[in-house]
């Protein structure tokens, strides 16, 4: 699967991104010569979606707010045909169900989490009425989206051979220190120039996150954009 991903829809994506930028330059939307294409896409996305276009109730447990949900909804429309996005940490399955409803039908989500219940989701549960986090219950809260593939191992030490480059990287699994840093240096290294890389939890309360979410946007010379607790970061095209 990989590799049909990495060869066989190259000239598909290629394709794809012309006739957007067309569709863009008739509403009268210009691409700067020096903004990457995707980074344009982007821009376009958000100027021609508008709410009712989005998909967002999941009815799938989530922490992420009405407002989060729409701004990675957006995020997933803005990827191009045939390409590719993580989901970190992909719990009940929410963000995962986001980007595959709101993306292009052509687009793949790689789901992963060890998806092994924790102690302090017993207040998800009681909040939500959901049931006991596990491989399964994601599996079926997602079984309406045929574009997705859970993987069950823990991240990054299960992913040395990893191949596939990535369009859009949603980070939401374990955001304390070293985890958070590791995962973030690993996945980062996938995304293609001009991706973004996402996550959740960008509070003043979650210090390593925010130290490893501000260290990874220096070392790109980017700026990190929030919109709640969602931030996100453009990799330099």
């Amino acid at each position: 699967m990989g590799l049909q991903i990495l060869t066989g829809s190259r000239s598909k994506r290629s394709t794809s991104s012309g006739s957007s930028e067309s569709r863009c330059r008739s509403i009268g939307l210009r691409m700067p010569p020096e903004v990457n294409t995707f980074v344009f896409l982007i821009r376009c996305a958000y100027s021609r979606i508008k709410a009712p276009d989005l998909k967002t109730d999941s009815g799938i447990p989530t922490l992420l707010s009405k407002s989060e949900s729409r701004r990675l909804a957006q995020l997933a429309k803005a990827i191009p045909a045939n390409g590719v996005a993580l989901d970190l940490g992909a719990f009940y399955g929410h963000s995962s169900w986001i980007i595959a409803q709101n993306a292009d039908p052509s687009i793949h989500v790689f789901a992963i989490d060890t998806w092994k219940r924790q102690p302090w989701m017993r207040n998800v549960e009681i909040r939500f009425s959901a049931p006991p986090l596990s491989w399964k219950t994601f599996r079926n809260y997602t079984a309406g989206c045929r574009n997705i593939s859970s993987i069950p191992l823990p991240s990054p030490e299960s992913f040395a051979n990893w191949n596939v480059p990535i369009d859009l990287y949603f980070e939401d699994a374990n955001h304390a220190a070293p985890t958070i840093g590791r995962n973030l240096h690993f996945w980062s290294e996938y995304v293609k120039p001009g991706g973004v890389i996402c996550g959740w939890n960008y509070r003043h309360n979650s210090k390593d996150l925010l130290k490893e979410v501000d260290a990874l946007a220096s070392r790109f010379g980017s700026k990190v954009s929030t919109h709640g607790q969602l931030w996100e970061i453009m990799k330099p095209g």
